[in-house]
């Protein structure tokens, strides 16, 4: 009988345990996240969909997902198909601009950085790619365009030494170079001078918070998720032709074009395949542009 007792009494501290040092809150706003920073917290905030969304449909990874499938399926030489792929996307990140996904974001993560509470990026993203050597440079300049410098809270927090195996740090970004995120997360807090009591995580992707949620089982550090929702509307409403559009114009003369020009320009060309221009060009630019 002594021994049911104690079975039940320890299952349901586990239980306990569970629903107080993880939870995860739907939220499309990012003053919703103030309200449960503390001073001893640690805040992750994921990059794109939460930091930052792309300008332009041209500037959306799943155009230049779009794009990638296109060349794959008309373009046989694959190192051809590479090359042109792998120059496309690194012109496209390094100059198409990015905009807030709400513009209260940054004035929160200055305020955090003047308390001294440690804020920092994170992002399943490789810091160097096939198509960018220096993405994690790429990426900190994105930042600071729409006002966040994460790389100042490297001023007041002390992390040591290396992990690349598992995850990699620069500019108070946090990569987990196509890794898992908890995993990584964990590889990281092993890396802290000083265990945060609690972390924060806002990210647009529950997989990564169900992620960090599962690998904090077991420790002692309060887990809130925060399953940032303000991006869902422009992933769903994401439109290739007006990107095809905005490429066109961008490869003409490096001109960024808005998607209201592109789509007034879609509704006055209702006649033209785009997607047609698009393999065409393709087609052409892989035979006398992209062979060796």
């Amino acid at each position: 009988m002594l021994k049911k007792i104690l079975y039940f009494v320890a299952g349901a501290a586990i239980l306990f345990n569970s629903a107080i040092f993880a939870e995860i809150i739907e939220t499309s706003e990012i003053a919703t996240v103030q309200n449960y920073v503390t001073e001893d917290s640690l805040v992750l905030m994921n990059i794109t969909g939460t930091l930052y969304a792309p300008g332009t449909a041209l500037a959306d990874n799943q155009w230049r997902m779009f794009f990638e499938k296109r060349v794959k399926e008309l373009v046989k030489d694959e190192a051809v198909a590479e090359r042109m792929i792998n120059t496309i996307k690194n012109e496209i990140v390094k100059k198409l601009p990015k905009k807030p996904v709400e513009e209260t974001t940054a004035q929160f993560v200055a305020q955090l950085q003047s308390r001294k509470i440690p804020v920092l990026g994170i992002t399943r993203k490789q810091m160097k790619t096939a198509y960018a050597n220096n993405f994690d440079v790429i990426t900190s300049k994105h930042l600071l365009s729409v006002g966040i410098d994460l790389g100042k809270t490297l001023s007041y927090l002390t992390v040591q030494g290396n992990d690349d195996e598992n995850q990699a740090l620069a500019h108070g970004i946090i990569f987990t170079n196509k890794k898992m995120l908890g995993p990584s997360l964990l590889a990281f807090l092993n890396r802290l001078e000083t265990k945060p009591a609690k972390i924060i995580l806002v990210d647009d992707a529950e997989k990564n918070l169900k992620s960090a949620e599962e690998a904090l089982q077991g420790h002692e550090i309060v887990f809130e998720g925060f399953r940032y929702s303000r991006s869902d509307k422009q992933n769903a409403d994401f439109d290739p032709v007006l990107g095809t559009i905005e490429f066109f114009a961008f490869i003409a003369d490096g001109s960024t074009m808005t998607d209201e020009e592109a789509s007034q320009l879609k509704e006055r060309t209702a006649n033209i395949d785009y997607t047609a221009l698009l393999d065409q060009y393709i087609i052409l630019e892989a035979y006398y542009g992209y062979r060796s």
